[in-house]
Protein backbone atom coordinates (compact mmCIF):
# COMPACT_ATOMS: atom_id res chain seq x y z
CA UNK A 1 0.00 0.00 0.00
CA UNK A 2 1.24 3.50 -0.86
CA UNK A 3 2.08 5.72 2.10
CA UNK A 4 3.21 9.22 1.09
CA UNK A 5 4.56 10.07 4.56
CA UNK A 6 6.78 6.99 4.43
CA UNK A 7 7.91 7.36 0.80
CA UNK A 8 8.66 11.07 0.62
CA UNK A 9 11.77 10.96 2.87
CA UNK A 10 13.11 8.10 0.74
CA UNK A 11 12.47 10.02 -2.48
CA UNK A 12 14.32 13.11 -1.29
CA UNK A 13 17.17 11.25 0.43
CA UNK A 14 20.74 11.76 -0.72
CA UNK A 15 21.78 9.54 -3.62
CA UNK A 16 24.26 6.75 -2.81
CA UNK A 17 26.77 8.11 -5.32
CA UNK A 18 27.29 11.73 -6.33
CA UNK A 19 24.99 12.25 -9.33
CA UNK A 20 25.72 15.91 -10.06
CA UNK A 21 27.01 16.84 -13.51
CA UNK A 22 28.52 20.11 -14.71
CA UNK A 23 26.78 22.26 -17.33
CA UNK A 24 28.71 23.07 -20.50
CA UNK A 25 28.88 26.76 -19.58
CA UNK A 26 29.95 25.93 -15.99
CA UNK A 27 27.03 27.95 -14.62
CA UNK A 28 25.86 25.37 -12.08
CA UNK A 29 25.63 21.69 -11.34
CA UNK A 30 22.57 19.59 -12.08
CA UNK A 31 21.39 16.03 -11.63
CA UNK A 32 20.66 14.16 -14.88
CA UNK A 33 17.01 13.21 -15.33
CA UNK A 34 17.90 9.50 -15.45
CA UNK A 35 18.93 9.59 -11.78
CA UNK A 36 15.56 11.04 -10.78
CA UNK A 37 13.69 8.58 -12.97
CA UNK A 38 15.55 5.65 -11.45
CA UNK A 39 14.86 6.88 -7.91
CA UNK A 40 11.17 7.42 -8.68
CA UNK A 41 10.76 3.99 -10.29
CA UNK A 42 12.73 2.19 -7.58
CA UNK A 43 10.94 3.73 -4.61
CA UNK A 44 7.45 4.50 -5.89
CA UNK A 45 7.12 1.86 -8.61
CA UNK A 46 3.61 1.79 -10.01
CA UNK A 47 2.68 4.83 -7.89
CA UNK A 48 4.98 7.01 -10.00
CA UNK A 49 3.77 8.39 -13.30
CA UNK A 50 4.18 11.49 -15.41
CA UNK A 51 2.25 13.18 -18.17
CA UNK A 52 2.91 15.97 -20.62
CA UNK A 53 0.59 18.84 -19.77
CA UNK A 54 1.86 21.33 -22.34
CA UNK A 55 4.24 21.18 -25.27
CA UNK A 56 4.77 24.28 -27.39
CA UNK A 57 7.34 24.92 -30.11
CA UNK A 58 7.58 28.34 -31.72
CA UNK A 59 10.17 29.85 -34.02
CA UNK A 60 12.15 31.15 -31.04
CA UNK A 61 11.54 28.86 -28.04
CA UNK A 62 10.26 25.55 -26.70
CA UNK A 63 8.03 25.30 -23.62
CA UNK A 64 7.23 22.04 -21.85
CA UNK A 65 5.11 21.37 -18.76
CA UNK A 66 5.27 17.91 -17.22
CA UNK A 67 3.15 16.71 -14.30
CA UNK A 68 4.83 14.21 -12.00
CA UNK A 69 2.66 12.02 -9.78
CA UNK A 70 3.55 10.01 -6.70
CA UNK A 71 0.31 8.35 -5.73
CA UNK A 72 -2.35 11.07 -5.66
CA UNK A 73 0.22 13.82 -5.10
CA UNK A 74 1.38 15.73 -8.16
CA UNK A 75 3.60 18.65 -9.03
CA UNK A 76 4.26 20.40 -12.33
CA UNK A 77 7.70 20.97 -13.77
CA UNK A 78 8.32 23.70 -16.35
CA UNK A 79 11.00 23.72 -19.00
CA UNK A 80 11.97 26.44 -21.46
CA UNK A 81 14.71 26.62 -24.05
CA UNK A 82 15.53 29.14 -26.73
CA UNK A 83 15.97 27.87 -30.24
CA UNK A 84 19.17 29.53 -31.30
CA UNK A 85 22.33 27.76 -32.41
CA UNK A 86 21.07 24.53 -30.79
CA UNK A 87 18.45 23.74 -33.37
CA UNK A 88 14.89 22.70 -32.62
CA UNK A 89 15.56 19.06 -31.69
CA UNK A 90 18.20 19.95 -29.09
CA UNK A 91 16.03 22.73 -27.70
CA UNK A 92 13.13 20.29 -27.30
CA UNK A 93 15.37 17.79 -25.49
CA UNK A 94 16.67 20.46 -23.14
CA UNK A 95 13.21 21.84 -22.38
CA UNK A 96 11.91 18.33 -21.58
CA UNK A 97 14.92 17.64 -19.33
CA UNK A 98 14.47 20.96 -17.52
CA UNK A 99 10.76 20.29 -17.00
CA UNK A 100 11.55 16.87 -15.51
CA UNK A 101 14.26 18.25 -13.22
CA UNK A 102 12.02 21.11 -12.05
CA UNK A 103 9.18 18.68 -11.36
CA UNK A 104 11.40 16.36 -9.32
CA UNK A 105 12.98 19.38 -7.62
CA UNK A 106 9.56 20.44 -6.36
CA UNK A 107 9.57 17.19 -4.34
CA UNK A 108 12.98 18.23 -2.90
CA UNK A 109 14.67 15.38 -4.74
CA UNK A 110 18.39 16.00 -5.18
CA UNK A 111 18.57 18.89 -2.73
CA UNK A 112 20.96 17.08 -0.40
CA UNK A 113 23.26 16.23 -3.31
CA UNK A 114 23.33 19.76 -4.74
CA UNK A 115 23.67 21.55 -1.40
CA UNK A 116 27.46 21.15 -1.45
CA UNK A 117 27.59 23.37 -4.56
CA UNK A 118 25.69 26.29 -3.02
CA UNK A 119 27.57 29.54 -3.02
CA UNK A 120 28.53 30.72 0.41
CA UNK A 121 26.66 33.67 1.85
CA UNK A 122 28.27 36.93 2.88
CA UNK A 123 28.52 35.80 6.50
CA UNK A 124 30.51 32.68 5.49
CA UNK A 125 33.12 34.34 3.28
CA UNK A 126 36.53 35.49 4.49
CA UNK A 127 36.39 39.17 5.43
CA UNK A 128 38.88 40.23 2.74
CA UNK A 129 36.44 39.06 0.05
CA UNK A 130 33.53 41.21 1.30
CA UNK A 131 33.32 44.96 0.67
CA UNK A 132 31.12 47.54 2.37
CA UNK A 133 28.35 48.76 0.06
CA UNK A 134 28.61 52.29 1.46
CA UNK A 135 32.37 52.99 1.51
CA UNK A 136 33.63 50.16 -0.77
CA UNK A 137 36.40 49.19 1.66
CA UNK A 138 36.90 45.55 2.70
CA UNK A 139 35.23 44.40 5.90
CA UNK A 140 37.34 43.01 8.70
CA UNK A 141 36.68 39.88 10.75
CA UNK A 142 34.93 41.89 13.48
CA UNK A 143 32.46 43.32 10.94
CA UNK A 144 31.64 39.83 9.63
CA UNK A 145 31.08 38.58 13.19
CA UNK A 146 28.96 41.63 14.02
CA UNK A 147 26.82 41.05 10.90
CA UNK A 148 25.88 37.61 12.26
CA UNK A 149 24.20 39.33 15.22
CA UNK A 150 21.86 41.38 13.01
CA UNK A 151 19.60 39.22 10.79
CA UNK A 152 18.22 42.32 9.01
CA UNK A 153 21.73 43.20 7.84
CA UNK A 154 21.77 41.20 4.60
CA UNK A 155 24.15 43.42 2.63
CA UNK A 156 27.70 44.06 3.84
CA UNK A 157 28.35 47.18 5.90
CA UNK A 158 30.97 48.21 8.40
CA UNK A 159 28.69 47.70 11.37
CA UNK A 160 30.15 50.43 13.58
CA UNK A 161 30.37 53.22 10.98
CA UNK A 162 28.42 52.57 7.78
CA UNK A 163 25.41 50.42 8.64
CA UNK A 164 22.04 52.20 8.74
CA UNK A 165 20.84 52.31 12.38
CA UNK A 166 17.40 50.86 11.59
CA UNK A 167 19.08 47.60 10.45
CA UNK A 168 20.90 47.24 13.77
CA UNK A 169 17.77 46.68 15.84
Amino acid sequence: MWNWQEMWPRLKAKFERQPAAQRENNSRQFIPVEWYENRANTIAGEHYKKEIREYQVTETFVKVVIRIYFGDTFRDGYGFCEIDNLGTANAVDRAFAEAHRNGFDSYEMGWEDLRIYEKKGIRDKPAEEVFCVKCSKPLDAEDIEAMKKYPRLVVPYHVGTCAPPHLLK
